[in-house]
């Protein structure tokens, strides 16, 4: 088989797969309810718990520095997917990399002289400290909110972590207490919260997972099933809205039955579109015959919908010639298609701020 048909096979494998919604709810069985629940749920529903493999969150055990890194940087690409404007000079965290060389090359977290990271080593409130005031100050955020009272063993934070320890008191993301406890080991249950609301200063949460199961069983119930509404739609999520575009718009009978089944019915945002999922694979499709043909299947990298701007992205690891963009509109429509270049260093490009489901 050569490498044209092997390209194009393995593309329309991966547009199969990603037809029907995935979902997961958090597995954990030891968290039990309240704010670490609504934490926990958070982060699992936005891919920052990647490092537990386990049905259970153990909340009392220490946090590693591997653990902290992927966690870290979990968050931080979710928050910069969500929140485009935090973008300012730096260029964008690359997704779907090894979260601790990431970190380390943008000096978040940082290795031992050595060069080696210790990922098993127990991470200290202090150093917890340190990494979270470096992601601040990766989206230029890292000034301090106001004066604050120094803890009463502000003698004993090591010089290094004594400016990260008071912007990060100065924004409340460590609870209040009269000591700091700098060489105390920070918890998973700690760590989770203290991110959590890095990332939801607001403390509400939209349970994506609740939202997608209240749509999917509106779906099933008007439609017959979600194979045939992506034949009239799609939705996707953008931050904790969910987008449900239709060609035509979504019916009120529609619409009613989701006020029943959803749950905050707020998180929903309607939308009227050209195209639906199954347009999307079409596409997709036949943009990826066009453009292994035309550059070689060594320039391709990648394709996905980007619902939110009605187009799909084909990624190339080099600047394509100029003649491909008019052989894209001429077999999937003008304007439809658009090539991008892979970021250096990274290994998938990054997304566009919404999340597929």
């Amino acid at each position: 088989m050569n490498y044209y048909k092997c390209a194009v096979i393995a593309a329309a494998f991966a547009i199969t797969a990603g037809t029907m919604p995935t979902m997961a709810s958090a597995p954990y069985t030891d968290i039990g309810s309240g704010p670490a629940r609504a934490a926990v749920d958070y982060l699992y529903d936005t891919h920052c718990l990647n490092f537990i493999q386990t049905g259970d969150f153990k909340p009392a055990q220490a946090l590693t520095r591997g653990e902290l890194a992927s966690l870290l940087y979990g968050a931080m690409v979710n928050f910069q997917q969500n929140n485009p404007w935090s973008q300012t000079s730096q260029t964008a965290l690359p997704a779907g990399r090894d979260a601790v060389k990431v970190l380390s090359e943008n000096g978040i977290l940082k290795g031992y002289p050595d060069g080696s990271f210790h990922s098993d080593e127990v991470v200290t409130r202090e150093t917890f400290a340190v990494a979270v005031y470096h992601a601040l100050n990766y989206f230029q955020m890292g000034s301090s909110d106001g004066a604050v009272k120094p803890y009463s063993d502000e003698g004993k934070i090591s010089s290094w972590a004594l400016p990260a320890v008071q912007v990060l008191q100065s924004k409340n993301l460590f609870p209040a207490a009269t000591e700091f406890q700098p060489q105390r080991v920070v918890t998973r249950a700690e760590a989770a919260d203290m991110v959590y609301h890095l990332m939801k200063a607001d403390d509400t949460y939209v349970s994506h997972v609740a939202v997608q199961t209240g749509v999917l069983k509106s779906i099933t119930a008007e439609f017959g099933s979600p194979v045939e509404f992506f034949t009239k739609g799609t939705m996707y999520w953008q931050g904790d809205k969910m987008v449900i575009a239709m060609k035509g718009g979504a019916g009120k009978l529609f619409q009613t039955r989701l006020k029943e089944d959803v749950h905050p019915y707020s998180a929903l945002v309607f939308k009227t579109t050209k195209y639906g999922r199954d347009d999307y694979d079409l596409a997709i499709n036949r943009a990826v015959r066009c453009l292994v043909r035309h550059e070689g299947v060594e320039n391709y990298v990648g394709a996905e919908p980007d619902y939110a701007n009605e187009k799909i992205i084909l990624t190339v690891r080099h600047p394509a010639e100029e003649t491909l963009q008019s052989e894209l509109d001429k077999v999937v429509g003008a304007g439809f298609a658009k090539v991008v270049v892979l970021p250096q260093g990274t290994t998938r490009p990054t997304t566009t701020g919404t999340k597929k489901i």
